[in-house]
């Protein structure tokens, strides 16, 4: 207890500068009156100036506190936060979760070739359940050119790139949006963004 209080001591001297600043210039301003006081108004002053400390103190510990507790509920979105890739091996696609978190109801929203926005996307069907760590062959509901082969994400034999937009819910309820780019230059988490519902 008494390291963690000179811990905040030496981390927070800035506010016991403040405190003694206003103190101190309290004192100039009100010197001739404090002279003339009577014990008991002296006492007053110093109870009314420690507990003007107390109180500054007690609001920043509530703003450390809540900037505290705002980063712990980021942590721990972080830590059950799935992440979704695409990429292809052999003649299929597959969709795998590296987070650490169970996905559901993932979404294909889009994937064009880069150069390409001429041609219908193909629809792909939804997954309802990926676990951590866990991979999907990723099926086509309908592509109307055929355009969307394995080859086109597979580096080794893709000739351009694609951008991939995939929608999916965390465990608690999140929902992300991942922006992927994949082909010739591999695999690429572009962003992950939440959705807002």
């Amino acid at each position: 207890m008494k390291e963690r209080i000179k811990n905040w001591v030496k981390n927070n001297w800035w506010i016991w500068i403040l405190v003694i600043s206003f103190i101190s210039i309290f004192l100039i301003i009100n010197r001739k009156s404090i002279i003339n006081m009577t014990i008991s108004d002296r006492i007053s002053l110093v109870t009314a100036i420690a507990v003007f400390a107390y109180t500054a103190t007690t609001f920043w510990y509530a703003f450390e506190t809540r900037i505290m507790v705002k980063e712990i509920i980021k942590q721990n979105e972080l830590s059950l936060m799935p992440v979704i890739i695409i990429y292809s091996h052999y003649k299929n696609l597959y969709i795998k979760n590296i987070g650490k978190g169970t996905a559901l109801n993932i979404s294909i929203k889009s994937m064009a070739p880069v150069n390409n926005n001429t041609k219908a996307p193909p629809k792909w069907e939804e997954i309802p359940l990926l676990l951590p760590g866990g991979k999907e062959i990723l099926k086509v509901k309908s592509d109307s050119d055929g355009m969307f082969t394995s080859v086109t994400l597979n580096s080794l034999f893709a000739t351009t790139n694609c951008n991939i937009e995939v929608e999916y819910t965390s465990i608690n309820g999140t929902t992300y949006r991942s922006l992927i780019t994949a082909g010739k230059d591999g695999i690429k988490i572009r962003s992950i963004k939440r959705v807002k519902v």
